[in-house]
């Protein structure tokens, strides 16, 4: 009994320290260098969840996107960067009747999960502003294995011609864009890959892959760490 106490009491500790050594020392001084070797400053990010927005804040960038700040289910990410003209020019609807305890948002036949917003007018206002920005020579893909993802999907997501990146719990070695995390090897999806990964500063999504590099220009394959 108290060994399991003293255990759970340690993990709870060195989480902690390890949050505050990230947050406080060593992921200023990344960022400081991210944001030096960052050319391509205008990119436009259409992220599945709220990583690629916390990609481009890190990197002190204007968000040329509206896909922050929320999360799309698997099939309407996949709907949403096949098509995104027709989406941005569809109206922002409020979903009435769900199951979440945050609001929900519907864009014609996809559905917008509002983790971090307060209501649907505020999303519909915030997601107006923001789609002005899209840079459609600039798109560049996030997206992970969670929310419903299917093996089969990555076949369509290979098709998309933009750069893309794709973060695993398991690797694919055929497809070229896959970022495999082997910390989440044992489980059936990655998880929050915005969290910190270590107390040196990293984040799950920048541990394994030199995004920066990716937005300059490098293939995935050249940028994995």
């Amino acid at each position: 009994m108290y060994r399991e106490y003293f255990m759970k009491t340690m993990k709870r500790i060195v989480k902690k320290n390890r949050k505050l050594l990230s947050e406080n020392f060593f992921r200023p001084q990344i960022e400081k260098k991210m944001r030096r070797l960052l050319h391509n400053k205008d990119a436009t990010i259409f992220s599945c969840n709220c990583t690629g927005g916390v990609m481009l804040h890190d990197l002190g960038l204007k968000f040329n996107t509206p896909t922050v700040n929320f999360f799309f289910h698997a099939d309407d990410y996949l709907k949403f960067i096949m098509n995104y003209e027709k989406y941005i020019n569809l109206p922002v609807l409020e979903v009435k009747y769900h199951d979440k305890s945050y609001p929900v948002a519907s864009i014609g036949d996809i559905k917008c999960y509002l983790v971090h917003y307060e209501s649907v007018e505020e999303f519909k206002r915030i997601w107006d502003r923001r789609k002005k920005r899209i840079n459609p020579d600039n798109i560049y893909l996030v997206w992970c294995d969670r929310d419903g993802f299917s093996e089969e999907m990555l076949e369509l997501f290979a098709k998309i011609e933009y750069p893309k990146v794709f973060f695993s719990h398991k690797p694919y070695p055929e497809y070229e864009f896959v970022v495999y995390l082997p910390e989440f090897s044992s489980e059936s999806q990655v998880g929050t890959i915005t969290e910190w990964s270590d107390k040196y500063g990293y984040k799950w999504f920048d541990k394994h892959f030199d995004y920066v590099k990716w937005l300059n220009g490098q293939n995935v394959k050249k940028c994995l760490r």
